[in-house]
């Protein structure tokens, strides 16, 4: 039996001897089932592009956005004129995009970094017991 593509291609003589013709039927694999990991798939607000960091969140949703940020304090001595903070501030960035909800911004900056690393939900500070 040969395997091509994701068929099994089987071949069978035709019964004829004179002619000696083949048969060839491809029969279709079990195929497993797929799962679909898209809800699992994150993207960072790293940008200090306005436009770009607000097209990325219109775009992919505001459950797929997690906060996220290099290097903090690099872009400090440069101000965002959008936004009058420092250049690497991406809250104060977030917190400028009028088309985002006070609850979109918390789910960008608490809600879906929780979704994204359950395990930090078993901590005590961030599951609100005192320390």
């Amino acid at each position: 039996m040969k395997q091509a593509h994701g068929v099994d291609t089987i071949a069978r003589d035709s019964g004829e001897r004179t002619g000696g013709s083949i048969e060839i039927s491809a029969v279709p694999k079990k195929v497993k089932k797929r799962v679909d990991a898209s809800n699992n798939l994150f993207f960072d607000t790293c940008c200090y592009d306005p436009h770009f960091l607000g097209a990325v969140i219109k775009q992919r949703g505001v459950d797929r956005m997690v906060f996220g940020t290099e290097v903090p304090g690099s872009g400090s001595d440069i101000l965002n004129p959008e936004t009058g903070a420092a250049a690497d501030d991406v809250l104060a960035l977030i917190d400028s995009f009028d088309f985002l909800t006070e609850a979109d911004k918390l789910a960008i900056v608490h809600d879906n970094p929780l979704r994204m690393f359950p395990r930090l939900t078993k901590t005590r500070a961030l599951a609100g017991a005192a320390v």
